[in-house]
């Protein structure tokens, strides 16, 4: 792959940090403008190690911070459309406290805090297996019409579906996917990025990331580096953001690239100076991003997690949470006729 160095990693890092309030969600709530992710919210830990996690949405440019949900019961992978009046994603609630029970999806709807049980409503009039297994990474489309996600068996074959609201349907757009991990959609739409194994063995740590057009079920472009990790972050105006991550023995480097499925060619965005970045999306424009940094001990405990962001132009990095929380599942909701950038 062309690799296009960048000025900004000449540039010199500046660190803020913003205040967080944390508030009630107002009659008129949405989380447009704001991010979404899982956070164990009390700062007890066990969110990586236990999934004891709530949805969480938080305006980096305010402060406000708005606790969606506050149940603890591995909720996970938030999203919503672009008017960000409802909130999908994929929990073991009902299940209990069972690691090993399947993950089922759940929207919440603002305007009346109204939870909708995806699985068990949608499954009533589809009567079709895929949702009577583990259902995971849920993604809304901007237009709010359509909700991808993925189904997995115990062969580690998974498929995609894609829910459309608008005409009732449920349609299968992928499958025989090998260990799939996270889904984005195109601004527009008509593209779904995801990350799977780059081999077809379940402790295998290389990744790829696939481009699938999603009415003509075709996979369109891959990105792929054997020599590296590849971690999907956000897709915009035809350009897929990841990280890539280089290990040389213990050591990891972190880097932060752009892809073009027109060209088929990365644009060098960032090369980080810290470990343990997890999770990246775009900001309201795309010379923003926002990503999560876990700081790990020498005994690989989690001490400090927490989200800053990044501005391209400058190489100026603010963080934007201090708590330290454990923090996983960055999501961005743009909103309606918020600027994207070119």
């Amino acid at each position: 792959m062309k690799i296009f160095r960048n000025l900004f990693l000449l540039m010199v890092i500046h660190y803020y940090v913003s205040c967080i309030r944390t508030v009630s969600l107002p009659p008129d709530f949405t989380v447009r403008g704001m991010l979404l992710y899982i956070e164990d919210i009390d700062g007890k830990g066990g969110l990586f190690d236990y999934y004891f996690g709530d949805v969480v949405a938080l305006n980096p440019e305010t402060g406000e911070k708005y606790i969606i949900t506050k149940d603890r019961f591995y909720d996970e992978d938030p999203s919503a459309p672009d008017d960000g009046r409802r909130v999908i994603f994929q929990s073991c609630r009902f299940n209990g406290f069972d690691l090993s029970a399947d993950r089922n999806l759940f929207i919440i709807n603002f305007s009346d805090g109204k939870e909708i049980w995806f699985d068990r409503d949608f499954d009533k009039r589809f009567s079709v297996i895929e949702l009577s297994g583990s259902d995971e990474y849920p993604v809304w489309s901007h237009d709010g019409e359509k909700v991808a996600f993925r189904t997995y068996d115990s062969t580690w074959r998974d498929k995609i579906l894609i829910y459309s609201f608008k005409d009732d349907t449920l349609v299968c757009i992928k499958e025989g996917i090998f260990k799939l991990d996270k889904i984005a959609w195109s601004d527009d739409d008509k593209y779904i990025a995801y990350m799977r194994n780059l081999l077809e063995d379940l402790y295998s740590a290389q990744e790829c990331i696939d481009i699938l057009d999603t009415e003509s079920k075709e996979v369109i472009c891959s990105i792929i580096d054997s020599s590296s990790n590849l971690v999907l972050g956000d897709f915009r105006k035809g350009k897929v953001l990841y990280i890539k991550i280089r290990r040389v023995g213990k050591d990891r480097s972190y880097y932060l690239l752009e892809y073009n499925i027109d060209t088929r060619e990365d644009r060098l965005l960032f090369e980080f100076r810290e470990t343990g970045i997890s999770s990246v999306v775009y900001g309201r424009r795309r010379e923003t991003v926002y990503y999560i940094r876990d700081v790990m001990d020498e005994s690989n405990h989690y001490i400090n997690c927490d989200i800053y962001s990044l501005n391209l132009d400058t190489g100026e990095i603010e963080r934007i949470t201090s708590d330290g929380h454990e923090k996983m599942d960055l999501f961005y909701c743009r909103g309606l006729g918020q600027a994207v950038g070119e």
